[in-house]
C-alpha cells in the first residue's frame, strides 16, 4: 500500500518544531533552587552551564516530538493510496451541452463546465490508476485508444466536441459498467440520475452539472415544411420557458452568390406560449428560390437575456423536392391501398409480382430511385436500391414466421434507419426472423433472432423488414411511419417530401462525394475539399451540394435535447456487478489529528492523576 502527502512542503515544520523543542529544553535547565551566598551561587551556575553543553533529552522530550510529528503529518495531508483502479470517464457531448452557462459573466457553456469537471476527476486519480475516456454522442466512442494514465487522459479531453446528437446515456452507462475490469465509471452530464431498485452502492459516479445551468429557458425551431400548395412554408417554434416568449421569425431565400447567399424574404413576430408551440406560415413565396433558411430571434429587450439557452437550434433549412422520385412498387396490393399515394414527392409505379423475376428491363431499372418489394422478393438481388417488406420465407432471404407478440430486445440506434425512434418498448406481431446475409448489418433483434437488417451489395443498398409497416398512415401510426420514411430515405437518391435530411443520416445523393459546398448560418458558401471531423456531409445543419447540383438541406430537430428548462433524469436499475469503490486517495489527516488529541488528553489525565496522588501523600 502506498502512502504520500498532499502538501509535502508542510513537512518542513517538523525539523523546525524539533529545533524549538531542543531550544526550550536547553533553556529550561534542570536542578533544584538553593539558598547560598553569591559566590557559591555564581560558581554553581557556572558548573550547570558547562554541564548542559551536551544535551541529554528527558523522556518527555520524545513524547512531545511524537505529538509534533503526528500533527505535522496531519497538516501535510498524509494519505493512503487505494489499489490501482480501472477508471472510465464518460463525457456527455450531446446537443444540449451547447447551452450557455448560467454564469453569463464568465461565459462558457455546459460542455466547457463538463470538461473542467472531467479535468478535476483525472487530476484526483492515483499515479497507478488507468483511465479510458469516452464521448457519448453521436454514438458511444472511445477517445483514448487504450487504458492510459490520468495525465495522458487529460490531453485527450480537447479532442471531444459537442455534437448535433442525443446523449443515449441510458444505453451507454450499462454498457460501460458491464465492461470487464471496470472499477469505477465517472459520468459528467447536464442530466441527473435516478437509481432504480435497492442499489445503495454502485461503481457509478454521476457528476451532474445541472445545478450550474439549472432551468434555463430555451426557444427552438421544431419543424419546417412546405404545405400542400407548395408555395407556403410552415415553421414550428417551441418555447421551453415558464412565460410567454416574443419571437421574430426571419425567412431568407438562397441565391446563387458565393459571397452572400441569403436574401431576406419575409419576417413575422409571434408570441410563443409557455411550454408550448406556435406555427408560423409564410405564404406567396417569391419565385426563383429553391431553398430557404429560417431563423428565430428572441426579443431580448422584452424578457431576460437568459431566455434562449441554445442559439444553434434557432435555425432551419429546407429545399424543394428535386422533382418527384419514381419508386417501383412490386406487390399484389395497389399503391393506394398501401397508403403510398400520401407521399407527395414520390411517384409510385406499381407492378405485380413475377414468378420469373423479370419485372422490368435493365434499362428501365435506371429510371427508378428505388424499389419496394411487398410480400415478394425476386430470385436474385435487383440492380437497384430496394426495400423488402415481409419477404417470403423461402427464396432470397430465408426466414421463419413467429406467432404472437415479439418484443425487440436489441437494436442499432446509430443507423440512419432507426434515427428519431424510441425503441425500448417496441413489440411486433407475426414477425419474420431472418438468416442474416454475410453482407448485411443487423438493425433489430427479437429473442428468436434478427427481424430487420440493411447493407450494401455491389454498390446498391438493401433493407429488409420482417414486420409490416404498410399501409402508410402518417400521424396515425407515427412509429411505423417514421421507420418507413427513414428506410425509404436510406434507399433513395434524393430528399423526400420533407425537404431535408436529418443530421447524422446519409444525405441522399451525396454519400460518396469528397468535395462539396456548404452553406451554414454565416450565409457564406464554403468549399470543402478535405473532410474534417466536423465537416463531413450531414454532420452539421445547413445546405450541401456537389458541383453544380442542387442544394440539399440538413436539419437537427430534437425536443429532448433542446429542452434545457425541464430536468431529464436518467432512470437506471444497475446490476449486482456495480459495487462501491473507495477514492484513489484515502485521507488520514483527520485520523492523525484525532490520535494527537487522544494522546494529549491521555497526557493531561496522567498529569492530573500524578498530582492527585502526590497531594494525597503529602496530606
Amino acid at each position: 500500500m502506498n502512502y504520500g502527502f498532499s502538501y509535502p512542503a508542510a513537512l518542513a515544520l517538523l525539523p523546525l518544531g524539533i529545533g524549538v523543542l531542543v531550544f526550550v529544553y536547553r533553556k529550561r535547565g534542570v536542578g533544584k533552587r538553593l539558598v547560598a551566598p553569591t559566590t557559591f551561587l555564581l560558581k554553581q551556575l557556572q558548573n550547570i552551564s558547562r554541564a548542559r553543553r551536551v544535551f541529554t533529552p528527558p523522556a518527555r522530550f520524545f513524547f512531545e516530538v511524537l505529538v509534533l510529528a503526528i500533527l505535522t503529518a496531519a497538516i501535510a495531508g498524509l494519505y493512503k493510496a487505494a489499489p490501482a483502479q480501472q477508471v472510465v470517464l464518460l463525457i456527455d457531448n450531446s446537443f444540449s451541452m451547447n447551452q450557455a452557462s448560467a454564469a453569463q459573466t464568465i461565459g462558457g457553456s455546459a460542455f466547457s463546465s463538463a470538461i473542467a469537471r472531467g479535468r478535476e476527476v483525472l487530476a484526483g486519480l492515483g499515479s497507478n490508476d488507468s483511465v479510458e475516456v469516452f464521448a457519448s454522442s453521436p454514438r458511444l466512442r472511445a477517445v483514448t485508444t487504450a487504458a492510459v494514465s490520468a495525465s495522458e487522459a487529460l490531453s485527450t479531453l480537447s479532442e471531444i466536441e459537442p455534437t448535433y446528437a442525443q446523449d443515449r446515456l441510458e444505453l451507454a452507462i450499462p454498457q460501460l459498467l458491464g465492461r470487464s475490469g471496470v472499477d469505477r465509471l465517472v459520468v459528467v452530464s447536464d442530466r441527473t440520475l435516478e437509481l432504480g431498485g435497492a442499489q445503495a452502492s454502485t461503481a457509478l459516479d454521476f457528476l451532474s452539472i445541472r445545478p450550474n445551468v439549472a432551468g434555463q429557458p430555451n426557444v427552438a425551431i421544431s419543424n419546417i415544411s412546405f404545405v400542400a400548395d407548395g408555395n407556403t412554408l410552415r415553421i414550428s417554434i417551441y418555447a421551453f420557458a415558464p412565460e410567454l416568449v416574443p419571437v421574430k421569425v426571419e425567412l431568407y431565400g438562397v441565391v446563387d452568390d458565393m459571397l452572400q447567399a441569403y436574401s431576406r424574404v419575409q419576417e413575422k413576430s409571434v408570441v410563443v406560449p409557455k411550454m408550448g408551440q406556435v406555427e408560423v406560415e409564410f405564404s406567396a413565396l417569391p419565385k426563383g428560390f429553391e431553398s430557404f433558411f429560417a431563423r428565430a430571434v428572441v426579443e431580448r429587450s422584452v424578457i431576460s437575456p437568459h431566455a434562449d439557452a441554445i442559439s444553434a437550434d434557432n435555425e432551419a433549412w429546407i429545399s424543394r423536392a428535386l422533382g418527384k422520385q419514381k419508386i417501383l412498387l412490386v406487390s399484389d396490393i395497389d399503391a393506394h391501398a398501401l397508403g403510398l399515394d400520401r407521399l407527395a414527392a414520390v411517384q409510385i409505379d406499381s407492378r405485380a409480382p413475377s414468378s420469373s423475376g423479370q419485372l422490368v428491363t435493365e434499362a428501365d431499372w435506371r429510371t427508378y430511385s428505388g424499389a419496394i418489394f411487398h410480400h415478394y422478393a425476386p430470385p436474385a438481388l435487383p440492380p437497384i436500391n430496394s426495400l423488402f417488406v415481409v419477404p417470403p420465407e423461402e427464396g432470397l432471404f430465408p426466414s421463419r414466421a413467429l406467432s404472437g407478440d415479439s418484443p425487440v430486445t436489441s437494436w442499432d440506434d446509430t443507423h440512419p434507419i432507426l434515427s428519431y425512434l424510441n425503441m425500448p418498448t417496441l413489440t411486433f406481431t407475426n414477425t419474420r426472423v431472418f438468416s442474416l446475409p454475410v453482407w448485411a448489418h443487423e438493425l433489430m433483434r427479437a429473442r428468436e433472432g434478427v427481424v430487420a437488417f440493411a447493407g450494401e451489395r455491389s454498390g446498391f443498398r438493401y433493407a429488409a423488414l420482417g414486420f409490416e409497416v404498410l399501409p402508410f398512415e402518417g400521424g396515425k401510426a407515427p412509429f411505423l411511419s417514421i421507420l418507413f420514411l427513414n428506410t425509404l430515405k436510406y434507399i433513395s437518391d434524393s430528399p423526400l417530401a420533407a425537404g431535408f435530411a436529418g443530421v447524422g443520416s446519409a444525405v441522399p445523393g451525396l454519400e460518396a462525394v469528397r468535395e462539396f459546398d456548404f452553406l451554414g448560418t454565416s450565409g457564406v458558401v464554403t468549399h470543402k475539399t478535405t473532410l474534417g471531423k466536423a465537416e463531413t456531409i450531414g454532420s452539421l445543419p445547413g445546405l450541401y451540394r456537389a458541383g453544380s447540383g442542387s442544394w440539399v438541406a440538413v436539419n437537427f430537430f430534437n425536443p429532448e435535447e433542446s429542452d434545457t428548462f425541464n430536468a431529464r433524469p436518467i432512470s437506471l436499475a444497475l446490476g449486482e456487478h456495480a459495487t462501491e469503490r473507495e477514492s484513489s486517495r484515502i485521507s488520514l489527516s483527520s485520523s492523525l489529528a484525532l490520535v494527537a488529541l487522544l494522546v494529549l488528553l491521555a497526557d493531561l489525565l496522567i498529569l492530573l492523576l500524578r498530582r492527585m496522588f502526590r497531594d494525597a501523600e503529602q496530606a
